[in-house]
């Protein structure tokens, strides 16, 4: 049983394909989202319903997962249906899509804001549906899907036995130290106490207790959230600490902020009209840093670490909600709309948020 394809159809900067009753064998009764709502909803919801996602978490989908996948579940009369959003390499050119559903079928929308030309886009993008079969669970049915159309992404992957050993994060304790001595308030203010002193600390009582942590996870504070260069005051020798949690048997993993600029020139971010929102992914100098500084972190040579915690995906710029800030805390949705987003070389969407990930994977790789 495959994929069945399903043209879209440009409508101004959306692409659009609606599913009749007669293509999906049922009129829908329910449709189920696989990314988990603001709310942690994960049931379906009963028609009339239009669920929006993207990469950028919205009431229906939260930013759970970034992107999640564009697919949903429709259900009616006992049967299931997975309807899909898939593109070529190079062509998930955008940050949010749509799936309104109601008893007349399913109608999916692609926004491509306006930085890619519809009838470019379209010989690229389609609407897959798979039926389902009897008693395959909703998630069974995505996974199924997702395997006959991105094939290459379930490929077998080796996994470290180091990697499934507990996994000891430090923002837990960042959060609560200063909840602890500062009362109940914003959640950013925890960015101030990654300290190396406070993490050893917490370590200790961690090997007290006989916690069996494989790997530590230095959070939101050790550096800039844009430089990626550690801030000596907070960590006077970060490489001395990574040494000695490799004499432990410990791995270590360093956080990373995508998008966030704090501690970059203007040159290496992508504007609206005169407000500098995000990182900018396609500029030359600006991977060449990301290159360095990756380098750098775990290189042998440098600091040594093992790999990193890449958080903040959700902050890829998006055209209809401009937004972003230097760091976590400090962020803003710009509203009115400053002006139009300004990448310095091609992409845009999921697109732009590949090209983060593979800098600074190939980065890693090649130390």
């Amino acid at each position: 049983m495959t994929c069945r394809r399903v043209e879209l159809v440009a409508e101004g900067d959306l692409l659009v394909a609606r599913l009749s009753p007669s293509q999906i064998g049922f009129a829908p009764e329910r449709v189920w989202n696989p990314s988990p709502s603001v709310r942690h909803r994960t049931e379906p919801y009963e028609v009339p319903r239009r669920i929006e996602m993207g990469i950028r978490g919205t009431e229906e989908s939260g930013a759970k997962f970034s992107p999640p996948p564009f697919a949903v579940v429709v259900e009616g009369h006992g049967r299931r249906a997975l309807a899909a959003l898939a593109a070529d390499g190079g062509w998930h050119r955008w940050n949010q899509a749509a799936f309104s559903a109601d008893r007349d079928g399913v109608r999916a929308e692609v926004d491509l804001e306006g930085h890619t030309d519809p009838s470019e886009a379209l010989p690229h993008v389609g609407l897959y549906v798979l039926d389902g079969v009897e008693g395959e669970a909703r998630m069974e049915l995505l996974a199924r899907g997702l395997r006959q159309l991105y094939p290459q992404a379930y490929a077998r992957v080796y996994v470290p036995d180091w990697w499934l050993r507990p996994i000891y994060c430090g923002w837990g304790d960042q959060v609560t130290t200063s909840m602890w001595l500062e009362g109940v308030g914003p959640e950013p203010r925890a960015l101030a106490y990654c300290t190396q002193g406070l993490y050893e600390r917490w370590i200790r009582r961690l090997q007290k207790a006989a916690v069996p942590a494989g790997t530590v996870i230095v959070d939101a504070g050790w550096s800039p959230a844009g430089t990626w260069e550690p801030n000596t005051e907070r960590w006077p020798d970060l490489r001395g600490f990574i040494a000695r949690q490799h004499q432990a048997g410990r791995r270590v993993l360093l956080w990373l902020a995508t998008w966030l600029w704090q501690g970059l020139p203007d040159e290496w971010c992508a504007f609206a009209g005169d407000v500098k929102l995000t990182t900018d992914p396609t500029q030359p100098e600006y991977r060449a840093h990301i290159r360095r500084q990756v380098a750098r972190l775990v290189g042998p040579g440098g600091y040594d670490a093992d790999g990193f915690k890449i958080d903040q995906l959700s902050y890829c710029p998006p055209e209809r909600a401009p937004s972003g800030g230097p760091r976590f805390g400090e962020t803003s949705l710009y509203e009115p709309r400053p002006g139009k987003i300004r990448p310095t070389g091609d992409g845009w969407g999921c697109e732009l948020l590949h090209q983060l990930q593979k800098d600074i994977y190939h980065a890693a790789i090649d130390v």
